[in-house]
């Protein structure tokens, strides 16, 4: 190789190096910028004296970006945190309706999603077995007949009994009153004296028995009497039972429901032939629902040392809210997510809250007071500092403040503004990047 061929080569790789390192601080650049306008408000592009610049809006601005006034207000407010919970049906709202014999559905009167109330009838069914069930019915009608029938003559006997354990009362009465007349007396002869006393203390002894014995034969009939009417009660008990659970209409039997609530499960179909005992639908009782919040662990300080129970439960993708109880807070803490489970009680007449379903919850820790507020996309944020735009003749001015509780749309503002200030309630992210 040549000296001129060796230095056009040098020349070549020096050119090549130069393009990658001006390639390459280029890339770097167009990093930086991007990394600076990606992260929101604390790696914003607005600097620090950018934000004390007034900003002036004319009125077809403040129109595209929505830009919004409102005065700081006065209202009831506690302090509160923000949780995330799922919905639960309790364990004792929940039932089922089961098939109390064998046999096939013949028809299904209620689909998953449907309300029902007490009695209403959900499923029919075709069983041989019915016609069992009412003979046994019938067979049990007979026997409390004949235990009836056996308690009233056992009830004749007592009265029976009854005065003949007068009569014995009264004739062993009148013996010891002879004997006691016999011994009282004054120097009898002694062989009639002992005979008459002999005679007087015999008729004691048997008065006495006979008295005993009638007594006994009294009281084994008044057990009689209870322990048949013990056990027809029983029989009818049962009876009652069978019955109700073959109270049929041409030979089909009607399932109804226990109590009102809302059908979860339909188990079986038309035509099915299902086993005695066997599932056909869940129902829940949604009334009341079980709400079971996640709890942060850097919260369960403030969660357990609440001043109120008060929350509210705000359904995800829907305006609506429900005021709910907050009662016990679990014992351990998911060993994955670090949170623990705080379990509310909330109302459902809408049935609103469905099974599983995610809510946003706002426990409050304290009581309700009435405190300066202003809406909270009002408040902006750079670092640790927050900060609202004042509305200053036609231009927004920049103004730090100090908040303090909130209910997840109200903030509390403990200093840095004053009932009459005009602040922008919306559009205050547009008005930070304004010149």
């Amino acid at each position: 190789m040549t000296p001129r061929s060796t230095s056009i080569s040098w020349l070549r790789t020096i050119a090549l190096v130069g393009c990658s390192t001006a390639a390459a601080f280029m890339l770097l650049h167009e990093i930086s910028d991007t990394r600076v306008s990606a992260h929101g408000e604390e790696d914003s592009a607005v600097s620090d004296n950018d934000l004390d610049v007034p900003r002036s809006v004319s009125a077809e601005t403040a129109k595209f970006i929505g830009l919004k006034t409102v005065e700081p207000s006065m209202r009831p407010l506690a302090d509160s945190v923000e949780l995330t919970g799922r919905v639960k049906t309790p364990p004792e709202a929940r039932r089922k309706v089961c098939a109390r014999f064998a046999g096939k559905v013949v028809a299904i009167n209620k689909h998953v999603g449907d309300a029902v109330k007490p009695d209403d009838v959900v499923a029919v069914l075709e069983s041989p077995e019915i016609a069992r069930n009412q003979l046994e019915a019938h067979r049990s009608e007979a026997e409390i007949q004949r235990l009836l029938l056996e308690i009233e003559k056992v009830k004749v006997e007592a009265e029976g009994l009854k005065r003949t354990v007068r009569v014995s009362e009264l004739q062993n009465e009148a013996a010891k009153a002879e004997l006691k007349r016999v011994e009282s007396q004054p120097n009898p002869a002694a062989n009639l004296a002992a005979l008459e006393l002999a005679n007087r203390q015999e008729s004691v002894t048997r008065t006495t028995g006979d008295l005993r014995l009638n007594t006994l034969q009294l009281n084994l009939a008044e057990t009689t009497v209870a322990n048949l009417t013990k056990q027809a009660d029983a029989i009818r008990a049962v009876m009652k039972i069978q019955l109700a659970f073959g109270n049929s209409e041409n030979g089909t039997l009607k399932l109804t429901a226990d109590g009102s609530g809302v059908v979860t499960a339909c188990l079986a179909v038309p035509g099915e032939w299902v086993q005695t005992g066997q599932t056909l639908y869940e129902l829940a009782d949604r009334a009341a629902v079980q709400i079971e919040a996640d709890v942060p662990e850097a919260l369960l300080p403030r969660v357990r040392d609440r001043k109120s129970d008060h929350a509210t439960v705000a359904i995800k993708g829907s305006e609506q809210s429900i005021d709910a109880t907050a009662g016990a807070l679990g014992a351990s803490i998911h060993p994955v997510r670090r949170t623990a489970s705080l379990y509310l009680t909330a109302p459902n007449a809408n049935n609103a809250l469905l099974d599983d379903a995610r809510v946003a919850v706002t426990l409050n820790l304290s009581e309700t007071q009435s405190v300066l507020t202003i809406p909270r996309s009002a408040v902006l944020r750079r670092g640790p500092v927050r900060f609202v735009f004042v509305k200053n003749g036609d231009a927004f001015l920049k103004q730090d403040i100090a908040i303090g509780r909130t209910d997840g749309q109200f903030v509390e503002v403990k200093a840095g503004l004053a009932p009459g200030d005009t602040i922008v309630s919306e559009g205050a992210e547009a008005l930070l990047h304004l010149r």
